[in-house]
């Protein structure tokens, strides 16, 4: 940033043997301190337009969902039990885990953490089955899970998610309480977290034996976005969403077993999605290094400053300012200390 100094500045011995004429070292200090003075400002006002916006409006509530099972209907299936697994966003987790966040989660209520996915167990729902497909379905679940870092600074809970099927398209619904990048905590209620699309490659969505076999990409959703204080922008890939559920033969009766759910792994700080280093921004989400967005891992010094967390913002301001005044103190030393 040296480069935003007063163009008539010189940081050496400001001597002109072809005039000889000397500027006296006062002028310079004056100079150089105007220098670092815009610098900082420039420094400040960057940082400030990259911070995640505070989050003011609330998103706009997911509308009710009926999960009763109706007997006139040739295709619909009670649902006897479910399972959902979704990690939210493995680089998300990974950046929890690092020495940036420092934090970790907490699954309760019945959620666990396996395998790369928190799962949610669930009973209620119905699932309309054509030519051994999917057509709609409305599958609850129960558990919560709760994600903190940054000293409590980040703290954000996604309970209770409800599958919404209609054909190849889909939403992911939760209750969603988080913390804004000023650490002030909002109640959201039931959103739309993500979008859900079953016409992908690895995507799924069949019957067999009265278990459904589900599985889907996942987008970020406005609501969402907001609701994880604009970490990542709409739009943004997620993890994939997986889901199995046993069904009944119409609206009475039992179905297949989905046996034990699996055992918890607990809050991750061992996991192998850990990552530490500067925070980066690649297209427009910020993710720490490691992550699953693409993109170069080397960064600008620059835009690691304006990118790290606000809380570090005037501990880096501080130290510019220490090694700038230490640098132009060798200066005036070199110069033999002339006024």
């Amino acid at each position: 940033m040296i480069s935003d100094m007063p163009r008539n500045v010189s940081p050496v011995n400001p001597v002109s043997p072809r005039s000889g004429l000397r500027s006296p070292n006062s002028q310079v200090a004056r100079g150089f301190s105007a220098g670092v003075a815009a610098t900082l400002v420039s420094l400040a006002g960057a940082a400030a337009v990259l911070a995640p916006a505070t989050v003011a409006a609330q998103p706009s509530p997911a509308t009710e969902t009926d999960t009763s099972c109706d007997p006139q209907d040739p295709t619909a299936n009670k649902v006897v039990d479910a399972r959902m697994g979704w990690g939210v966003r493995e680089s998300f987790r990974s950046y929890i885990t690092s020495s940036i966040a420092n934090g970790g989660w907490t699954s309760d209520n019945g959620a666990v953490f396996s395998d790369g996915e928190f799962v949610f167990d669930g009973k209620d729902g119905v699932v309309s089955v054509v030519d051994g497909e999917v057509a709609d379905a409305a599958l609850s679940f129960a558990g919560s899970v709760n994600f903190t870092g940054h000293d409590g600074v980040l703290d954000m809970t996604v309970a209770n998610p409800e599958v919404r099927v209609s054909g190849d398209e889909g939403t992911l619904v939760a209750d969603v309480t988080s913390n804004d990048t000023d650490g002030a905590p909002h109640s959201y209620g039931r959103i739309d977290v993500a979008a859900l699309s079953f016409s992908g490659d690895n995507s799924r969505n069949s019957v067999t034996d009265g278990i459904v076999d589900g599985g889907a990409s996942a987008t970020l959703t406005p609501a969402g976005s907001e609701a994880m204080g604009e970490f990542y922008e709409a739009g943004a890939e997620m993890d994939p969403l997986t889901f199995r559920a046993a069904l009944a033969d119409g609206c009475e009766g039992g179905g297949p077993d989905l046996g034990a759910m699996p055992e918890d792994e607990g809050d991750g700080t061992s996991d192998d999605d850990e990552a530490d280093g500067e925070v980066t921004i690649r297209d427009g989400n910020r993710d720490s290094d490691g992550g699953q967005d693409g993109g170069q891992d080397d960064e600008n010094p620059v835009v690691a400053f304006l990118t790290t967390p606000s809380t570090a913002i005037p501990t880096a301001v501080v130290a510019l300012v220490v090694v700038l005044g230490a640098w132009f103190g060798i200066r005036r030393r070199g110069s033999g200390g002339r006024d």
